[in-house]
């Protein structure tokens, strides 16, 4: 999601359309509101140990290559779907990524936040959290989300 929200806040930024009707205070809360995405963003590129990845597994998915699911599915070898169990041998897909070999045994595993990480990365989500609500201070309590953007999902 930030990769899509942010690449949207930078072509704001280069349309000389919209830039020339923003208020200054405006430009101003979109780029400190993409300075504080991107930092939060660096911190899960860079911090190898934000969390701890634990030994217990998420019971109520799995995953599968999706080459498991037709033997067609060759353009994308490393794709894998995540699926929710609903009963019997019925599942519902969740979601699906590209995933290394090496990376599938971690793909289900409970995960936390490493507690000598967690004061850096509350500070950076807080940061984006404060870079949000300046924007909409800015705007006159106008924040316009667009639905399309985003999936819905149900965590039972």
């Amino acid at each position: 999601m930030s990769l899509c929200l942010e690449g949207n806040l930078e072509k704001i930024l280069e349309n000389p359309f919209i830039l020339q009707r923003l208020e200054d205070d405006q430009a101003i809360a979109i780029i400190t509101l993409l300075k504080s995405i991107q930092w939060l963003e660096d911190l899960h590129r860079n911090i190898p140990d934000l969390y701890q990845i634990g030994e217990t597994e998420d019971d109520q998915y799995i995953t599968k290559s999706s080459s498991q699911m037709s033997e067609r599915n060759i353009d994308f070898p490393d794709r894998h779907l995540l699926l929710r169990r609903l009963e019997n041998e019925k599942f519902q897909v969740v979601d699906f990524g590209d995933f290394v070999p090496y990376e599938l045994p971690k793909l289900l595993k409970l995960v936390k936040v490493n507690p000598n990480q967690a004061a850096l990365l509350a500070h950076a989500v807080f940061d984006v959290i404060k870079a949000i609500n300046n924007w909409v201070d800015t705007t006159d309590d106008e924040f316009i989300v667009d639905g399309r953007m985003f999936r819905t999902r149900v965590i039972a």
